[in-house]
């Protein structure tokens, strides 16, 4: 309580959403940031206002203070010129050993034992910790592990990510995209209004939903074009999964309202809409390296450069061309011996009565 009690005291504002955060804000610009875990500290902050970090610092004792580059929660982070950070997990890294186990007597079926079953389990744990802090790129391979066990660039910045299962049984892509996005939609909503708050844009905790929907905007993008179909769709088309349909519109009453309750009866441009949905091409996913296996360069390109292209590449589009044209294809090859087959039927049947109308002459 003291801890809170002098930050605020020096002229910070607890966020009202995460507590652990403390912002300057002066008409709606962030001046100056600190997040607090146990009794570290970590601050931004705009030159003009490091006296209420000193006011801080100057009512506990402080060990060490450490600038520009310095370790936090785990993490190295060191901050470049042009005032980008870079984040990695290297002492982290550097203890985690391998698995013992001996090979010696067992086949190559047989059951962990206890003690590797739990030396596996500490080795995914600190994977998982890192992949969560710093390697997005290595969600697929530990989620795996875990299993076992058990058109133009855009200024994007990467908050956090999570990888899960779904408990739920999907028995199509449509359901499985939905429920993704359901679970992305609920995470936006919070992380919206941690920004909101940090803005000095939500006045009381009553209204924190209206007040940070009319103050941030937020895409949702999906490579999934049945899924954005149907959410853009102004008419409820009834699907044949029940449960399925209950969660698109959920997502479409989102999607189609105002932050003021009023339903909308077009959707607006993603420029302009409180929340908007876009299809994007398969190669511009940057959080498939969560679910597959595959090289995380999408994500990479991200987090060097901060830029994301929402334009297919030319190898994705040439790749899909020719999927196109294998289909087509297929397709007019099925429908040229479905029309063999059925005129080898029609002269079957043809020759069948010939014999039987020259059976009767004989006769």
């Amino acid at each position: 309580k003291k801890f809170s009690f002098v930050i605020k005291d020096s002229g910070f504002r607890e966020n009202k959403i995460a507590k652990a955060m403390y912002v300057i804000e002066v008409d709606g610009k962030v001046m100056g940031i600190m997040v607090t875990h146990v009794d570290d500290l970590c601050w931004a902050i705009f030159p003009g206002y490091e006296d209420r970090i000193q006011r801080v610092l100057d009512s506990f004792s402080v060990r060490k203070i450490e600038e520009g580059e310095f370790r936090f929660c785990g993490k190295e982070i060191k901050q470049l010129p042009d005032f980008s950070i870079v984040v990695t997990c290297k002492d982290t890294t550097e203890t985690i050993n391998p698995l013992c186990y001996s090979v010696n007597g067992r086949r190559q079926d047989d059951d962990a034992t206890e003690a590797e079953i739990g030396q596996m389990r500490s080795v995914v744990g600190s994977l998982g910790w890192i992949a969560r802090q710093c390697r997005p790129g290595l969600g697929c391979m530990i989620s795996n592990l875990q299993g076992v066990d058990s058109e133009a660039k855009e200024n994007c910045h990467i908050w956090g990510w999570r990888s899960l299962t779904d408990k739920r049984v999907c028995r199509a892509t449509l359901q499985a995209e939905a429920h993704g996005m359901i679970l992305g939609e609920e995470m936006r909503s919070r992380l919206r209004a941690i920004m909101a708050d940090c803005k000095g844009l939500i006045p009381d905790l009553k209204g924190w939903e209206r007040a940070s929907q009319e103050s941030v905007k937020h895409l949702w993008l999906s490579d999934c074009e049945s899924l954005v179909y149907h959410l853009k769709n102004p008419k409820n088309e009834r699907l044949e999964n029940v449960r399925l349909g209950i969660d698109v519109q959920g997502l479409k009453q989102v999607l189609w309202k105002n932050a003021d309750g009023t339903e909308l009866e077009e959707l607006l441009p993603a420029t302009l809409a409180e929340n908007a949905v876009r299809w994007i091409d398969i190669s511009c996913m940057i959080v498939d390296c969560l679910t597959k296996k595959m090289k995380p360069d999408v994500t990479h390109r991200l987090q060097e450069d901060g830029k994301l292209s929402l334009k297919a590449t030319a190898e994705s589009v040439t790749q899909k061309m020719c999927r196109r044209k294998s289909r087509a294809a297929k397709t007019a090859a099925a429908d040229s011996a479905r029309l063999e087959a059925k005129a080898m039927i029609m002269n079957h049947d043809i020759s069948i009565g010939a014999c039987d109308a020259a059976g009767v002459r004989t006769h």
